[in-house]
């Protein structure tokens, strides 16, 4: 039985991948299925996995490191985004060490949205194409799609966690194109599976047999 799978969701803030990646974990309870728990490792193993994910990803590392060098961080966004990868980084390679299966609501390339948005003015088509084909390999990649209009309307309602901006209601559409072209190359090397909420029941049970295929095999 393969255990070492790894699943990301990409989608809009406030599009639901939260939600449904609840509902799938309730679903999969026999399998224990694993989130990023940034505190389950101490400093000392945090940073020898962190070093083990340069060397395993050295093409990526260089690419994001690259590229961080380039954002402004006296923005908070950037901020932000830099704890995550710091602390997302070394937790891949700890859960694929222990043989578990990773879903993440927001993982690698969800976070590529940013960092690609951010530098669309100092990155050509070719450097966003192989930043993207430069990501950890992911099995499953769960595309959640979403209207806009309920996206803003849920964020306005969230008590806690994102909430749009009038930048990023400018740069919205931008941002879909990017999170398109993201499946779009992802599909060249792994399963990408869309969420519709009109058919999410149907979705979701071919992406929970989709996950259970993959754990047999």
């Amino acid at each position: 039985m393969n255990k070492n799978i790894y699943i990301e969701f990409i989608g809009m803030p406030a599009s639901g991948k939260s939600h449904y990646l609840k509902i799938i974990k309730n679903n999969l309870k026999k399998i224990k299925v694993t989130t990023n728990n940034f505190n389950e490792l101490n400093k000392i193993t945090k940073f020898f996995f962190f070093i083990l994910f340069i060397i395993k990803y050295l093409r990526y590392s260089f690419k994001i490191l690259f590229i961080f060098l380039r954002l402004d961080f006296k923005n908070r966004e950037t901020k932000r985004h830099f704890y995550y990868f710091r602390n997302e980084a070394p937790l891949r390679l700890y859960y694929k060490f222990q043989n578990k299966i990773l879903i993440n609501s927001e993982g690698f390339r969800y976070r590529s949205v940013f960092y690609i948005n951010s530098l669309r003015n100092k990155m050509n088509k070719n450097e966003i194409k192989n930043f993207i084909d430069s990501l950890p390999k992911v099995h499953l990649l769960i595309f959640v799609r979403s209207n806009k209009n309920l996206n803003i309307k849920r964020s306005k309602k969230r008590k806690n966690g994102y909430k749009y901006t009038t930048k990023d209601l400018k740069v919205y559409t931008k941002n879909e194109r990017i999170i398109l072209q993201i499946c779009k190359e992802t599909r060249k090397k792994a399963l990408v599976v869309e969420i519709h909420k009109r058919t999410e029941k149907k979705d979701l049970k071919k992406i929970l047999s989709i996950i259970k295929n993959t754990i047999k095999n």
